[in-house]
């Protein structure tokens, strides 16, 4: 079954280096980092038993399920350690300690060590130094994610008298994760990796053990920032000119007109109507009257 495949060899050892050059052992290390979300990761160089060559003028090569149990053919489980910097530079003193390189923590993954003979020189992390010529440039409490195998965490070599400090450490809170058996664990990181690129599976052959002085970057000082012109000053805005009072007019006096005098009210038509029923009765009466007396002369002169 083929898992991915890759453009670019992944040599055990090229011809005349050291077991610290070894590019399918970067490569192993960059594996298992990803299994446990490491990092950094060393391998042994013992534990390096194979590696992945292109055939002349071939573009790439095919990683199968075979290749990935050849690569990790021990069945070891992978432990995660969260380890301060300055328990990773032991780490390194210890591996510089072996002058053939054929001890433990042979290659690594995630940092860069320079070194002369077996003193470090400096740690390169992500491109920026952690430490270098003596000093710390990031603090040494600070902790990183370490992957190893757990033979690497357990196994007893002594060098110059001082033992692996993996031991005790895997011992203790500093294990955080045990991962993984490794074959099984690689083969799930590069089936993702393969699906998620096409089926390409890039190889990390660079060499993280760098023989060699190491000089620290110059920090370019930020350009001085040139300050803003100051900004001409608006010209004073005029006020507008206060309109002149409007004079006041005075109203014209309008004499007022003399009243009207009011008719006398015109008597009512109810007075008028009773008024002529009293005359007609005394009309009346007064004719009644003088009729009689008229009638009854005689009797009027007699008595008188």
């Amino acid at each position: 079954e083929v898992v991915g495949y890759i453009t670019e060899s992944a040599e055990k050892r090229p011809e005349g280096t050291s077991s610290r050059c070894s590019p399918c052992g970067t490569w192993m290390c960059t594996i298992m980092a990803r299994m446990v979300d490491a990092d950094v990761a060393f391998v042994n160089g013992g534990g390096v038993r194979t590696g992945f060559l292109l055939e002349d003028g071939a573009p790439f090569r095919n990683i199968t399920v075979s290749d990935v149990y050849t690569m990790f053919p021990f069945g070891n489980s992978i432990y995660c350690l969260e380890l301060t910097w300055d328990e990773v530079m032991e780490l390194l003193q210890f591996s510089l300690a072996n002058k053939d390189g054929r001890a433990l923590l042979t290659v690594v993954s995630g940092i860069d060590c320079y070194f002369t003979g077996t003193k470090v020189n400096a740690v390169v992390f992500d491109g920026r130094p952690i430490y270098a010529n003596g000093e710390w440039y990031a603090s040494p409490t600070e902790t990183v994610r370490v992957a190893v195998s757990d033979y690497l965490a357990t196994d007893n070599t002594v060098v110059d008298g001082k033992p692996n400090p993996l031991i005790a450490w895997a011992e203790s809170d500093r294990l955080v994760e045990v991962g993984p058996v490794d074959a099984e664990g690689a083969l799930e990181v590069l089936r993702a990796e393969a699906a998620a690129g096409d089926g390409r599976l890039v190889v990390d052959g660079a060499m993280h053990f760098v023989d060699g002085e190491y000089v620290v970057p110059a920090v370019e000082p930020e350009p001085a920032v040139e300050p803003e012109p100051a900004a001409e000053p608006e010209p004073a805005v005029e006020p507008d000119p206060v309109p002149e009072p409007t004079p006041t007019v005075e109203p014209e006096l309008t004499p007022a007109p003399e009243p009207e005098p009011t008719p006398a009210p015109a008597p009512s038509t109810n007075w008028i109507l009773i008024a002529a029923i009293g005359v007609g009765a005394i009309l009346i009466v007064a004719l009644a009257i003088w009729a009689i007396r008229r009638k009854h002369p005689r009797e009027e002169n007699e008595e008188s």
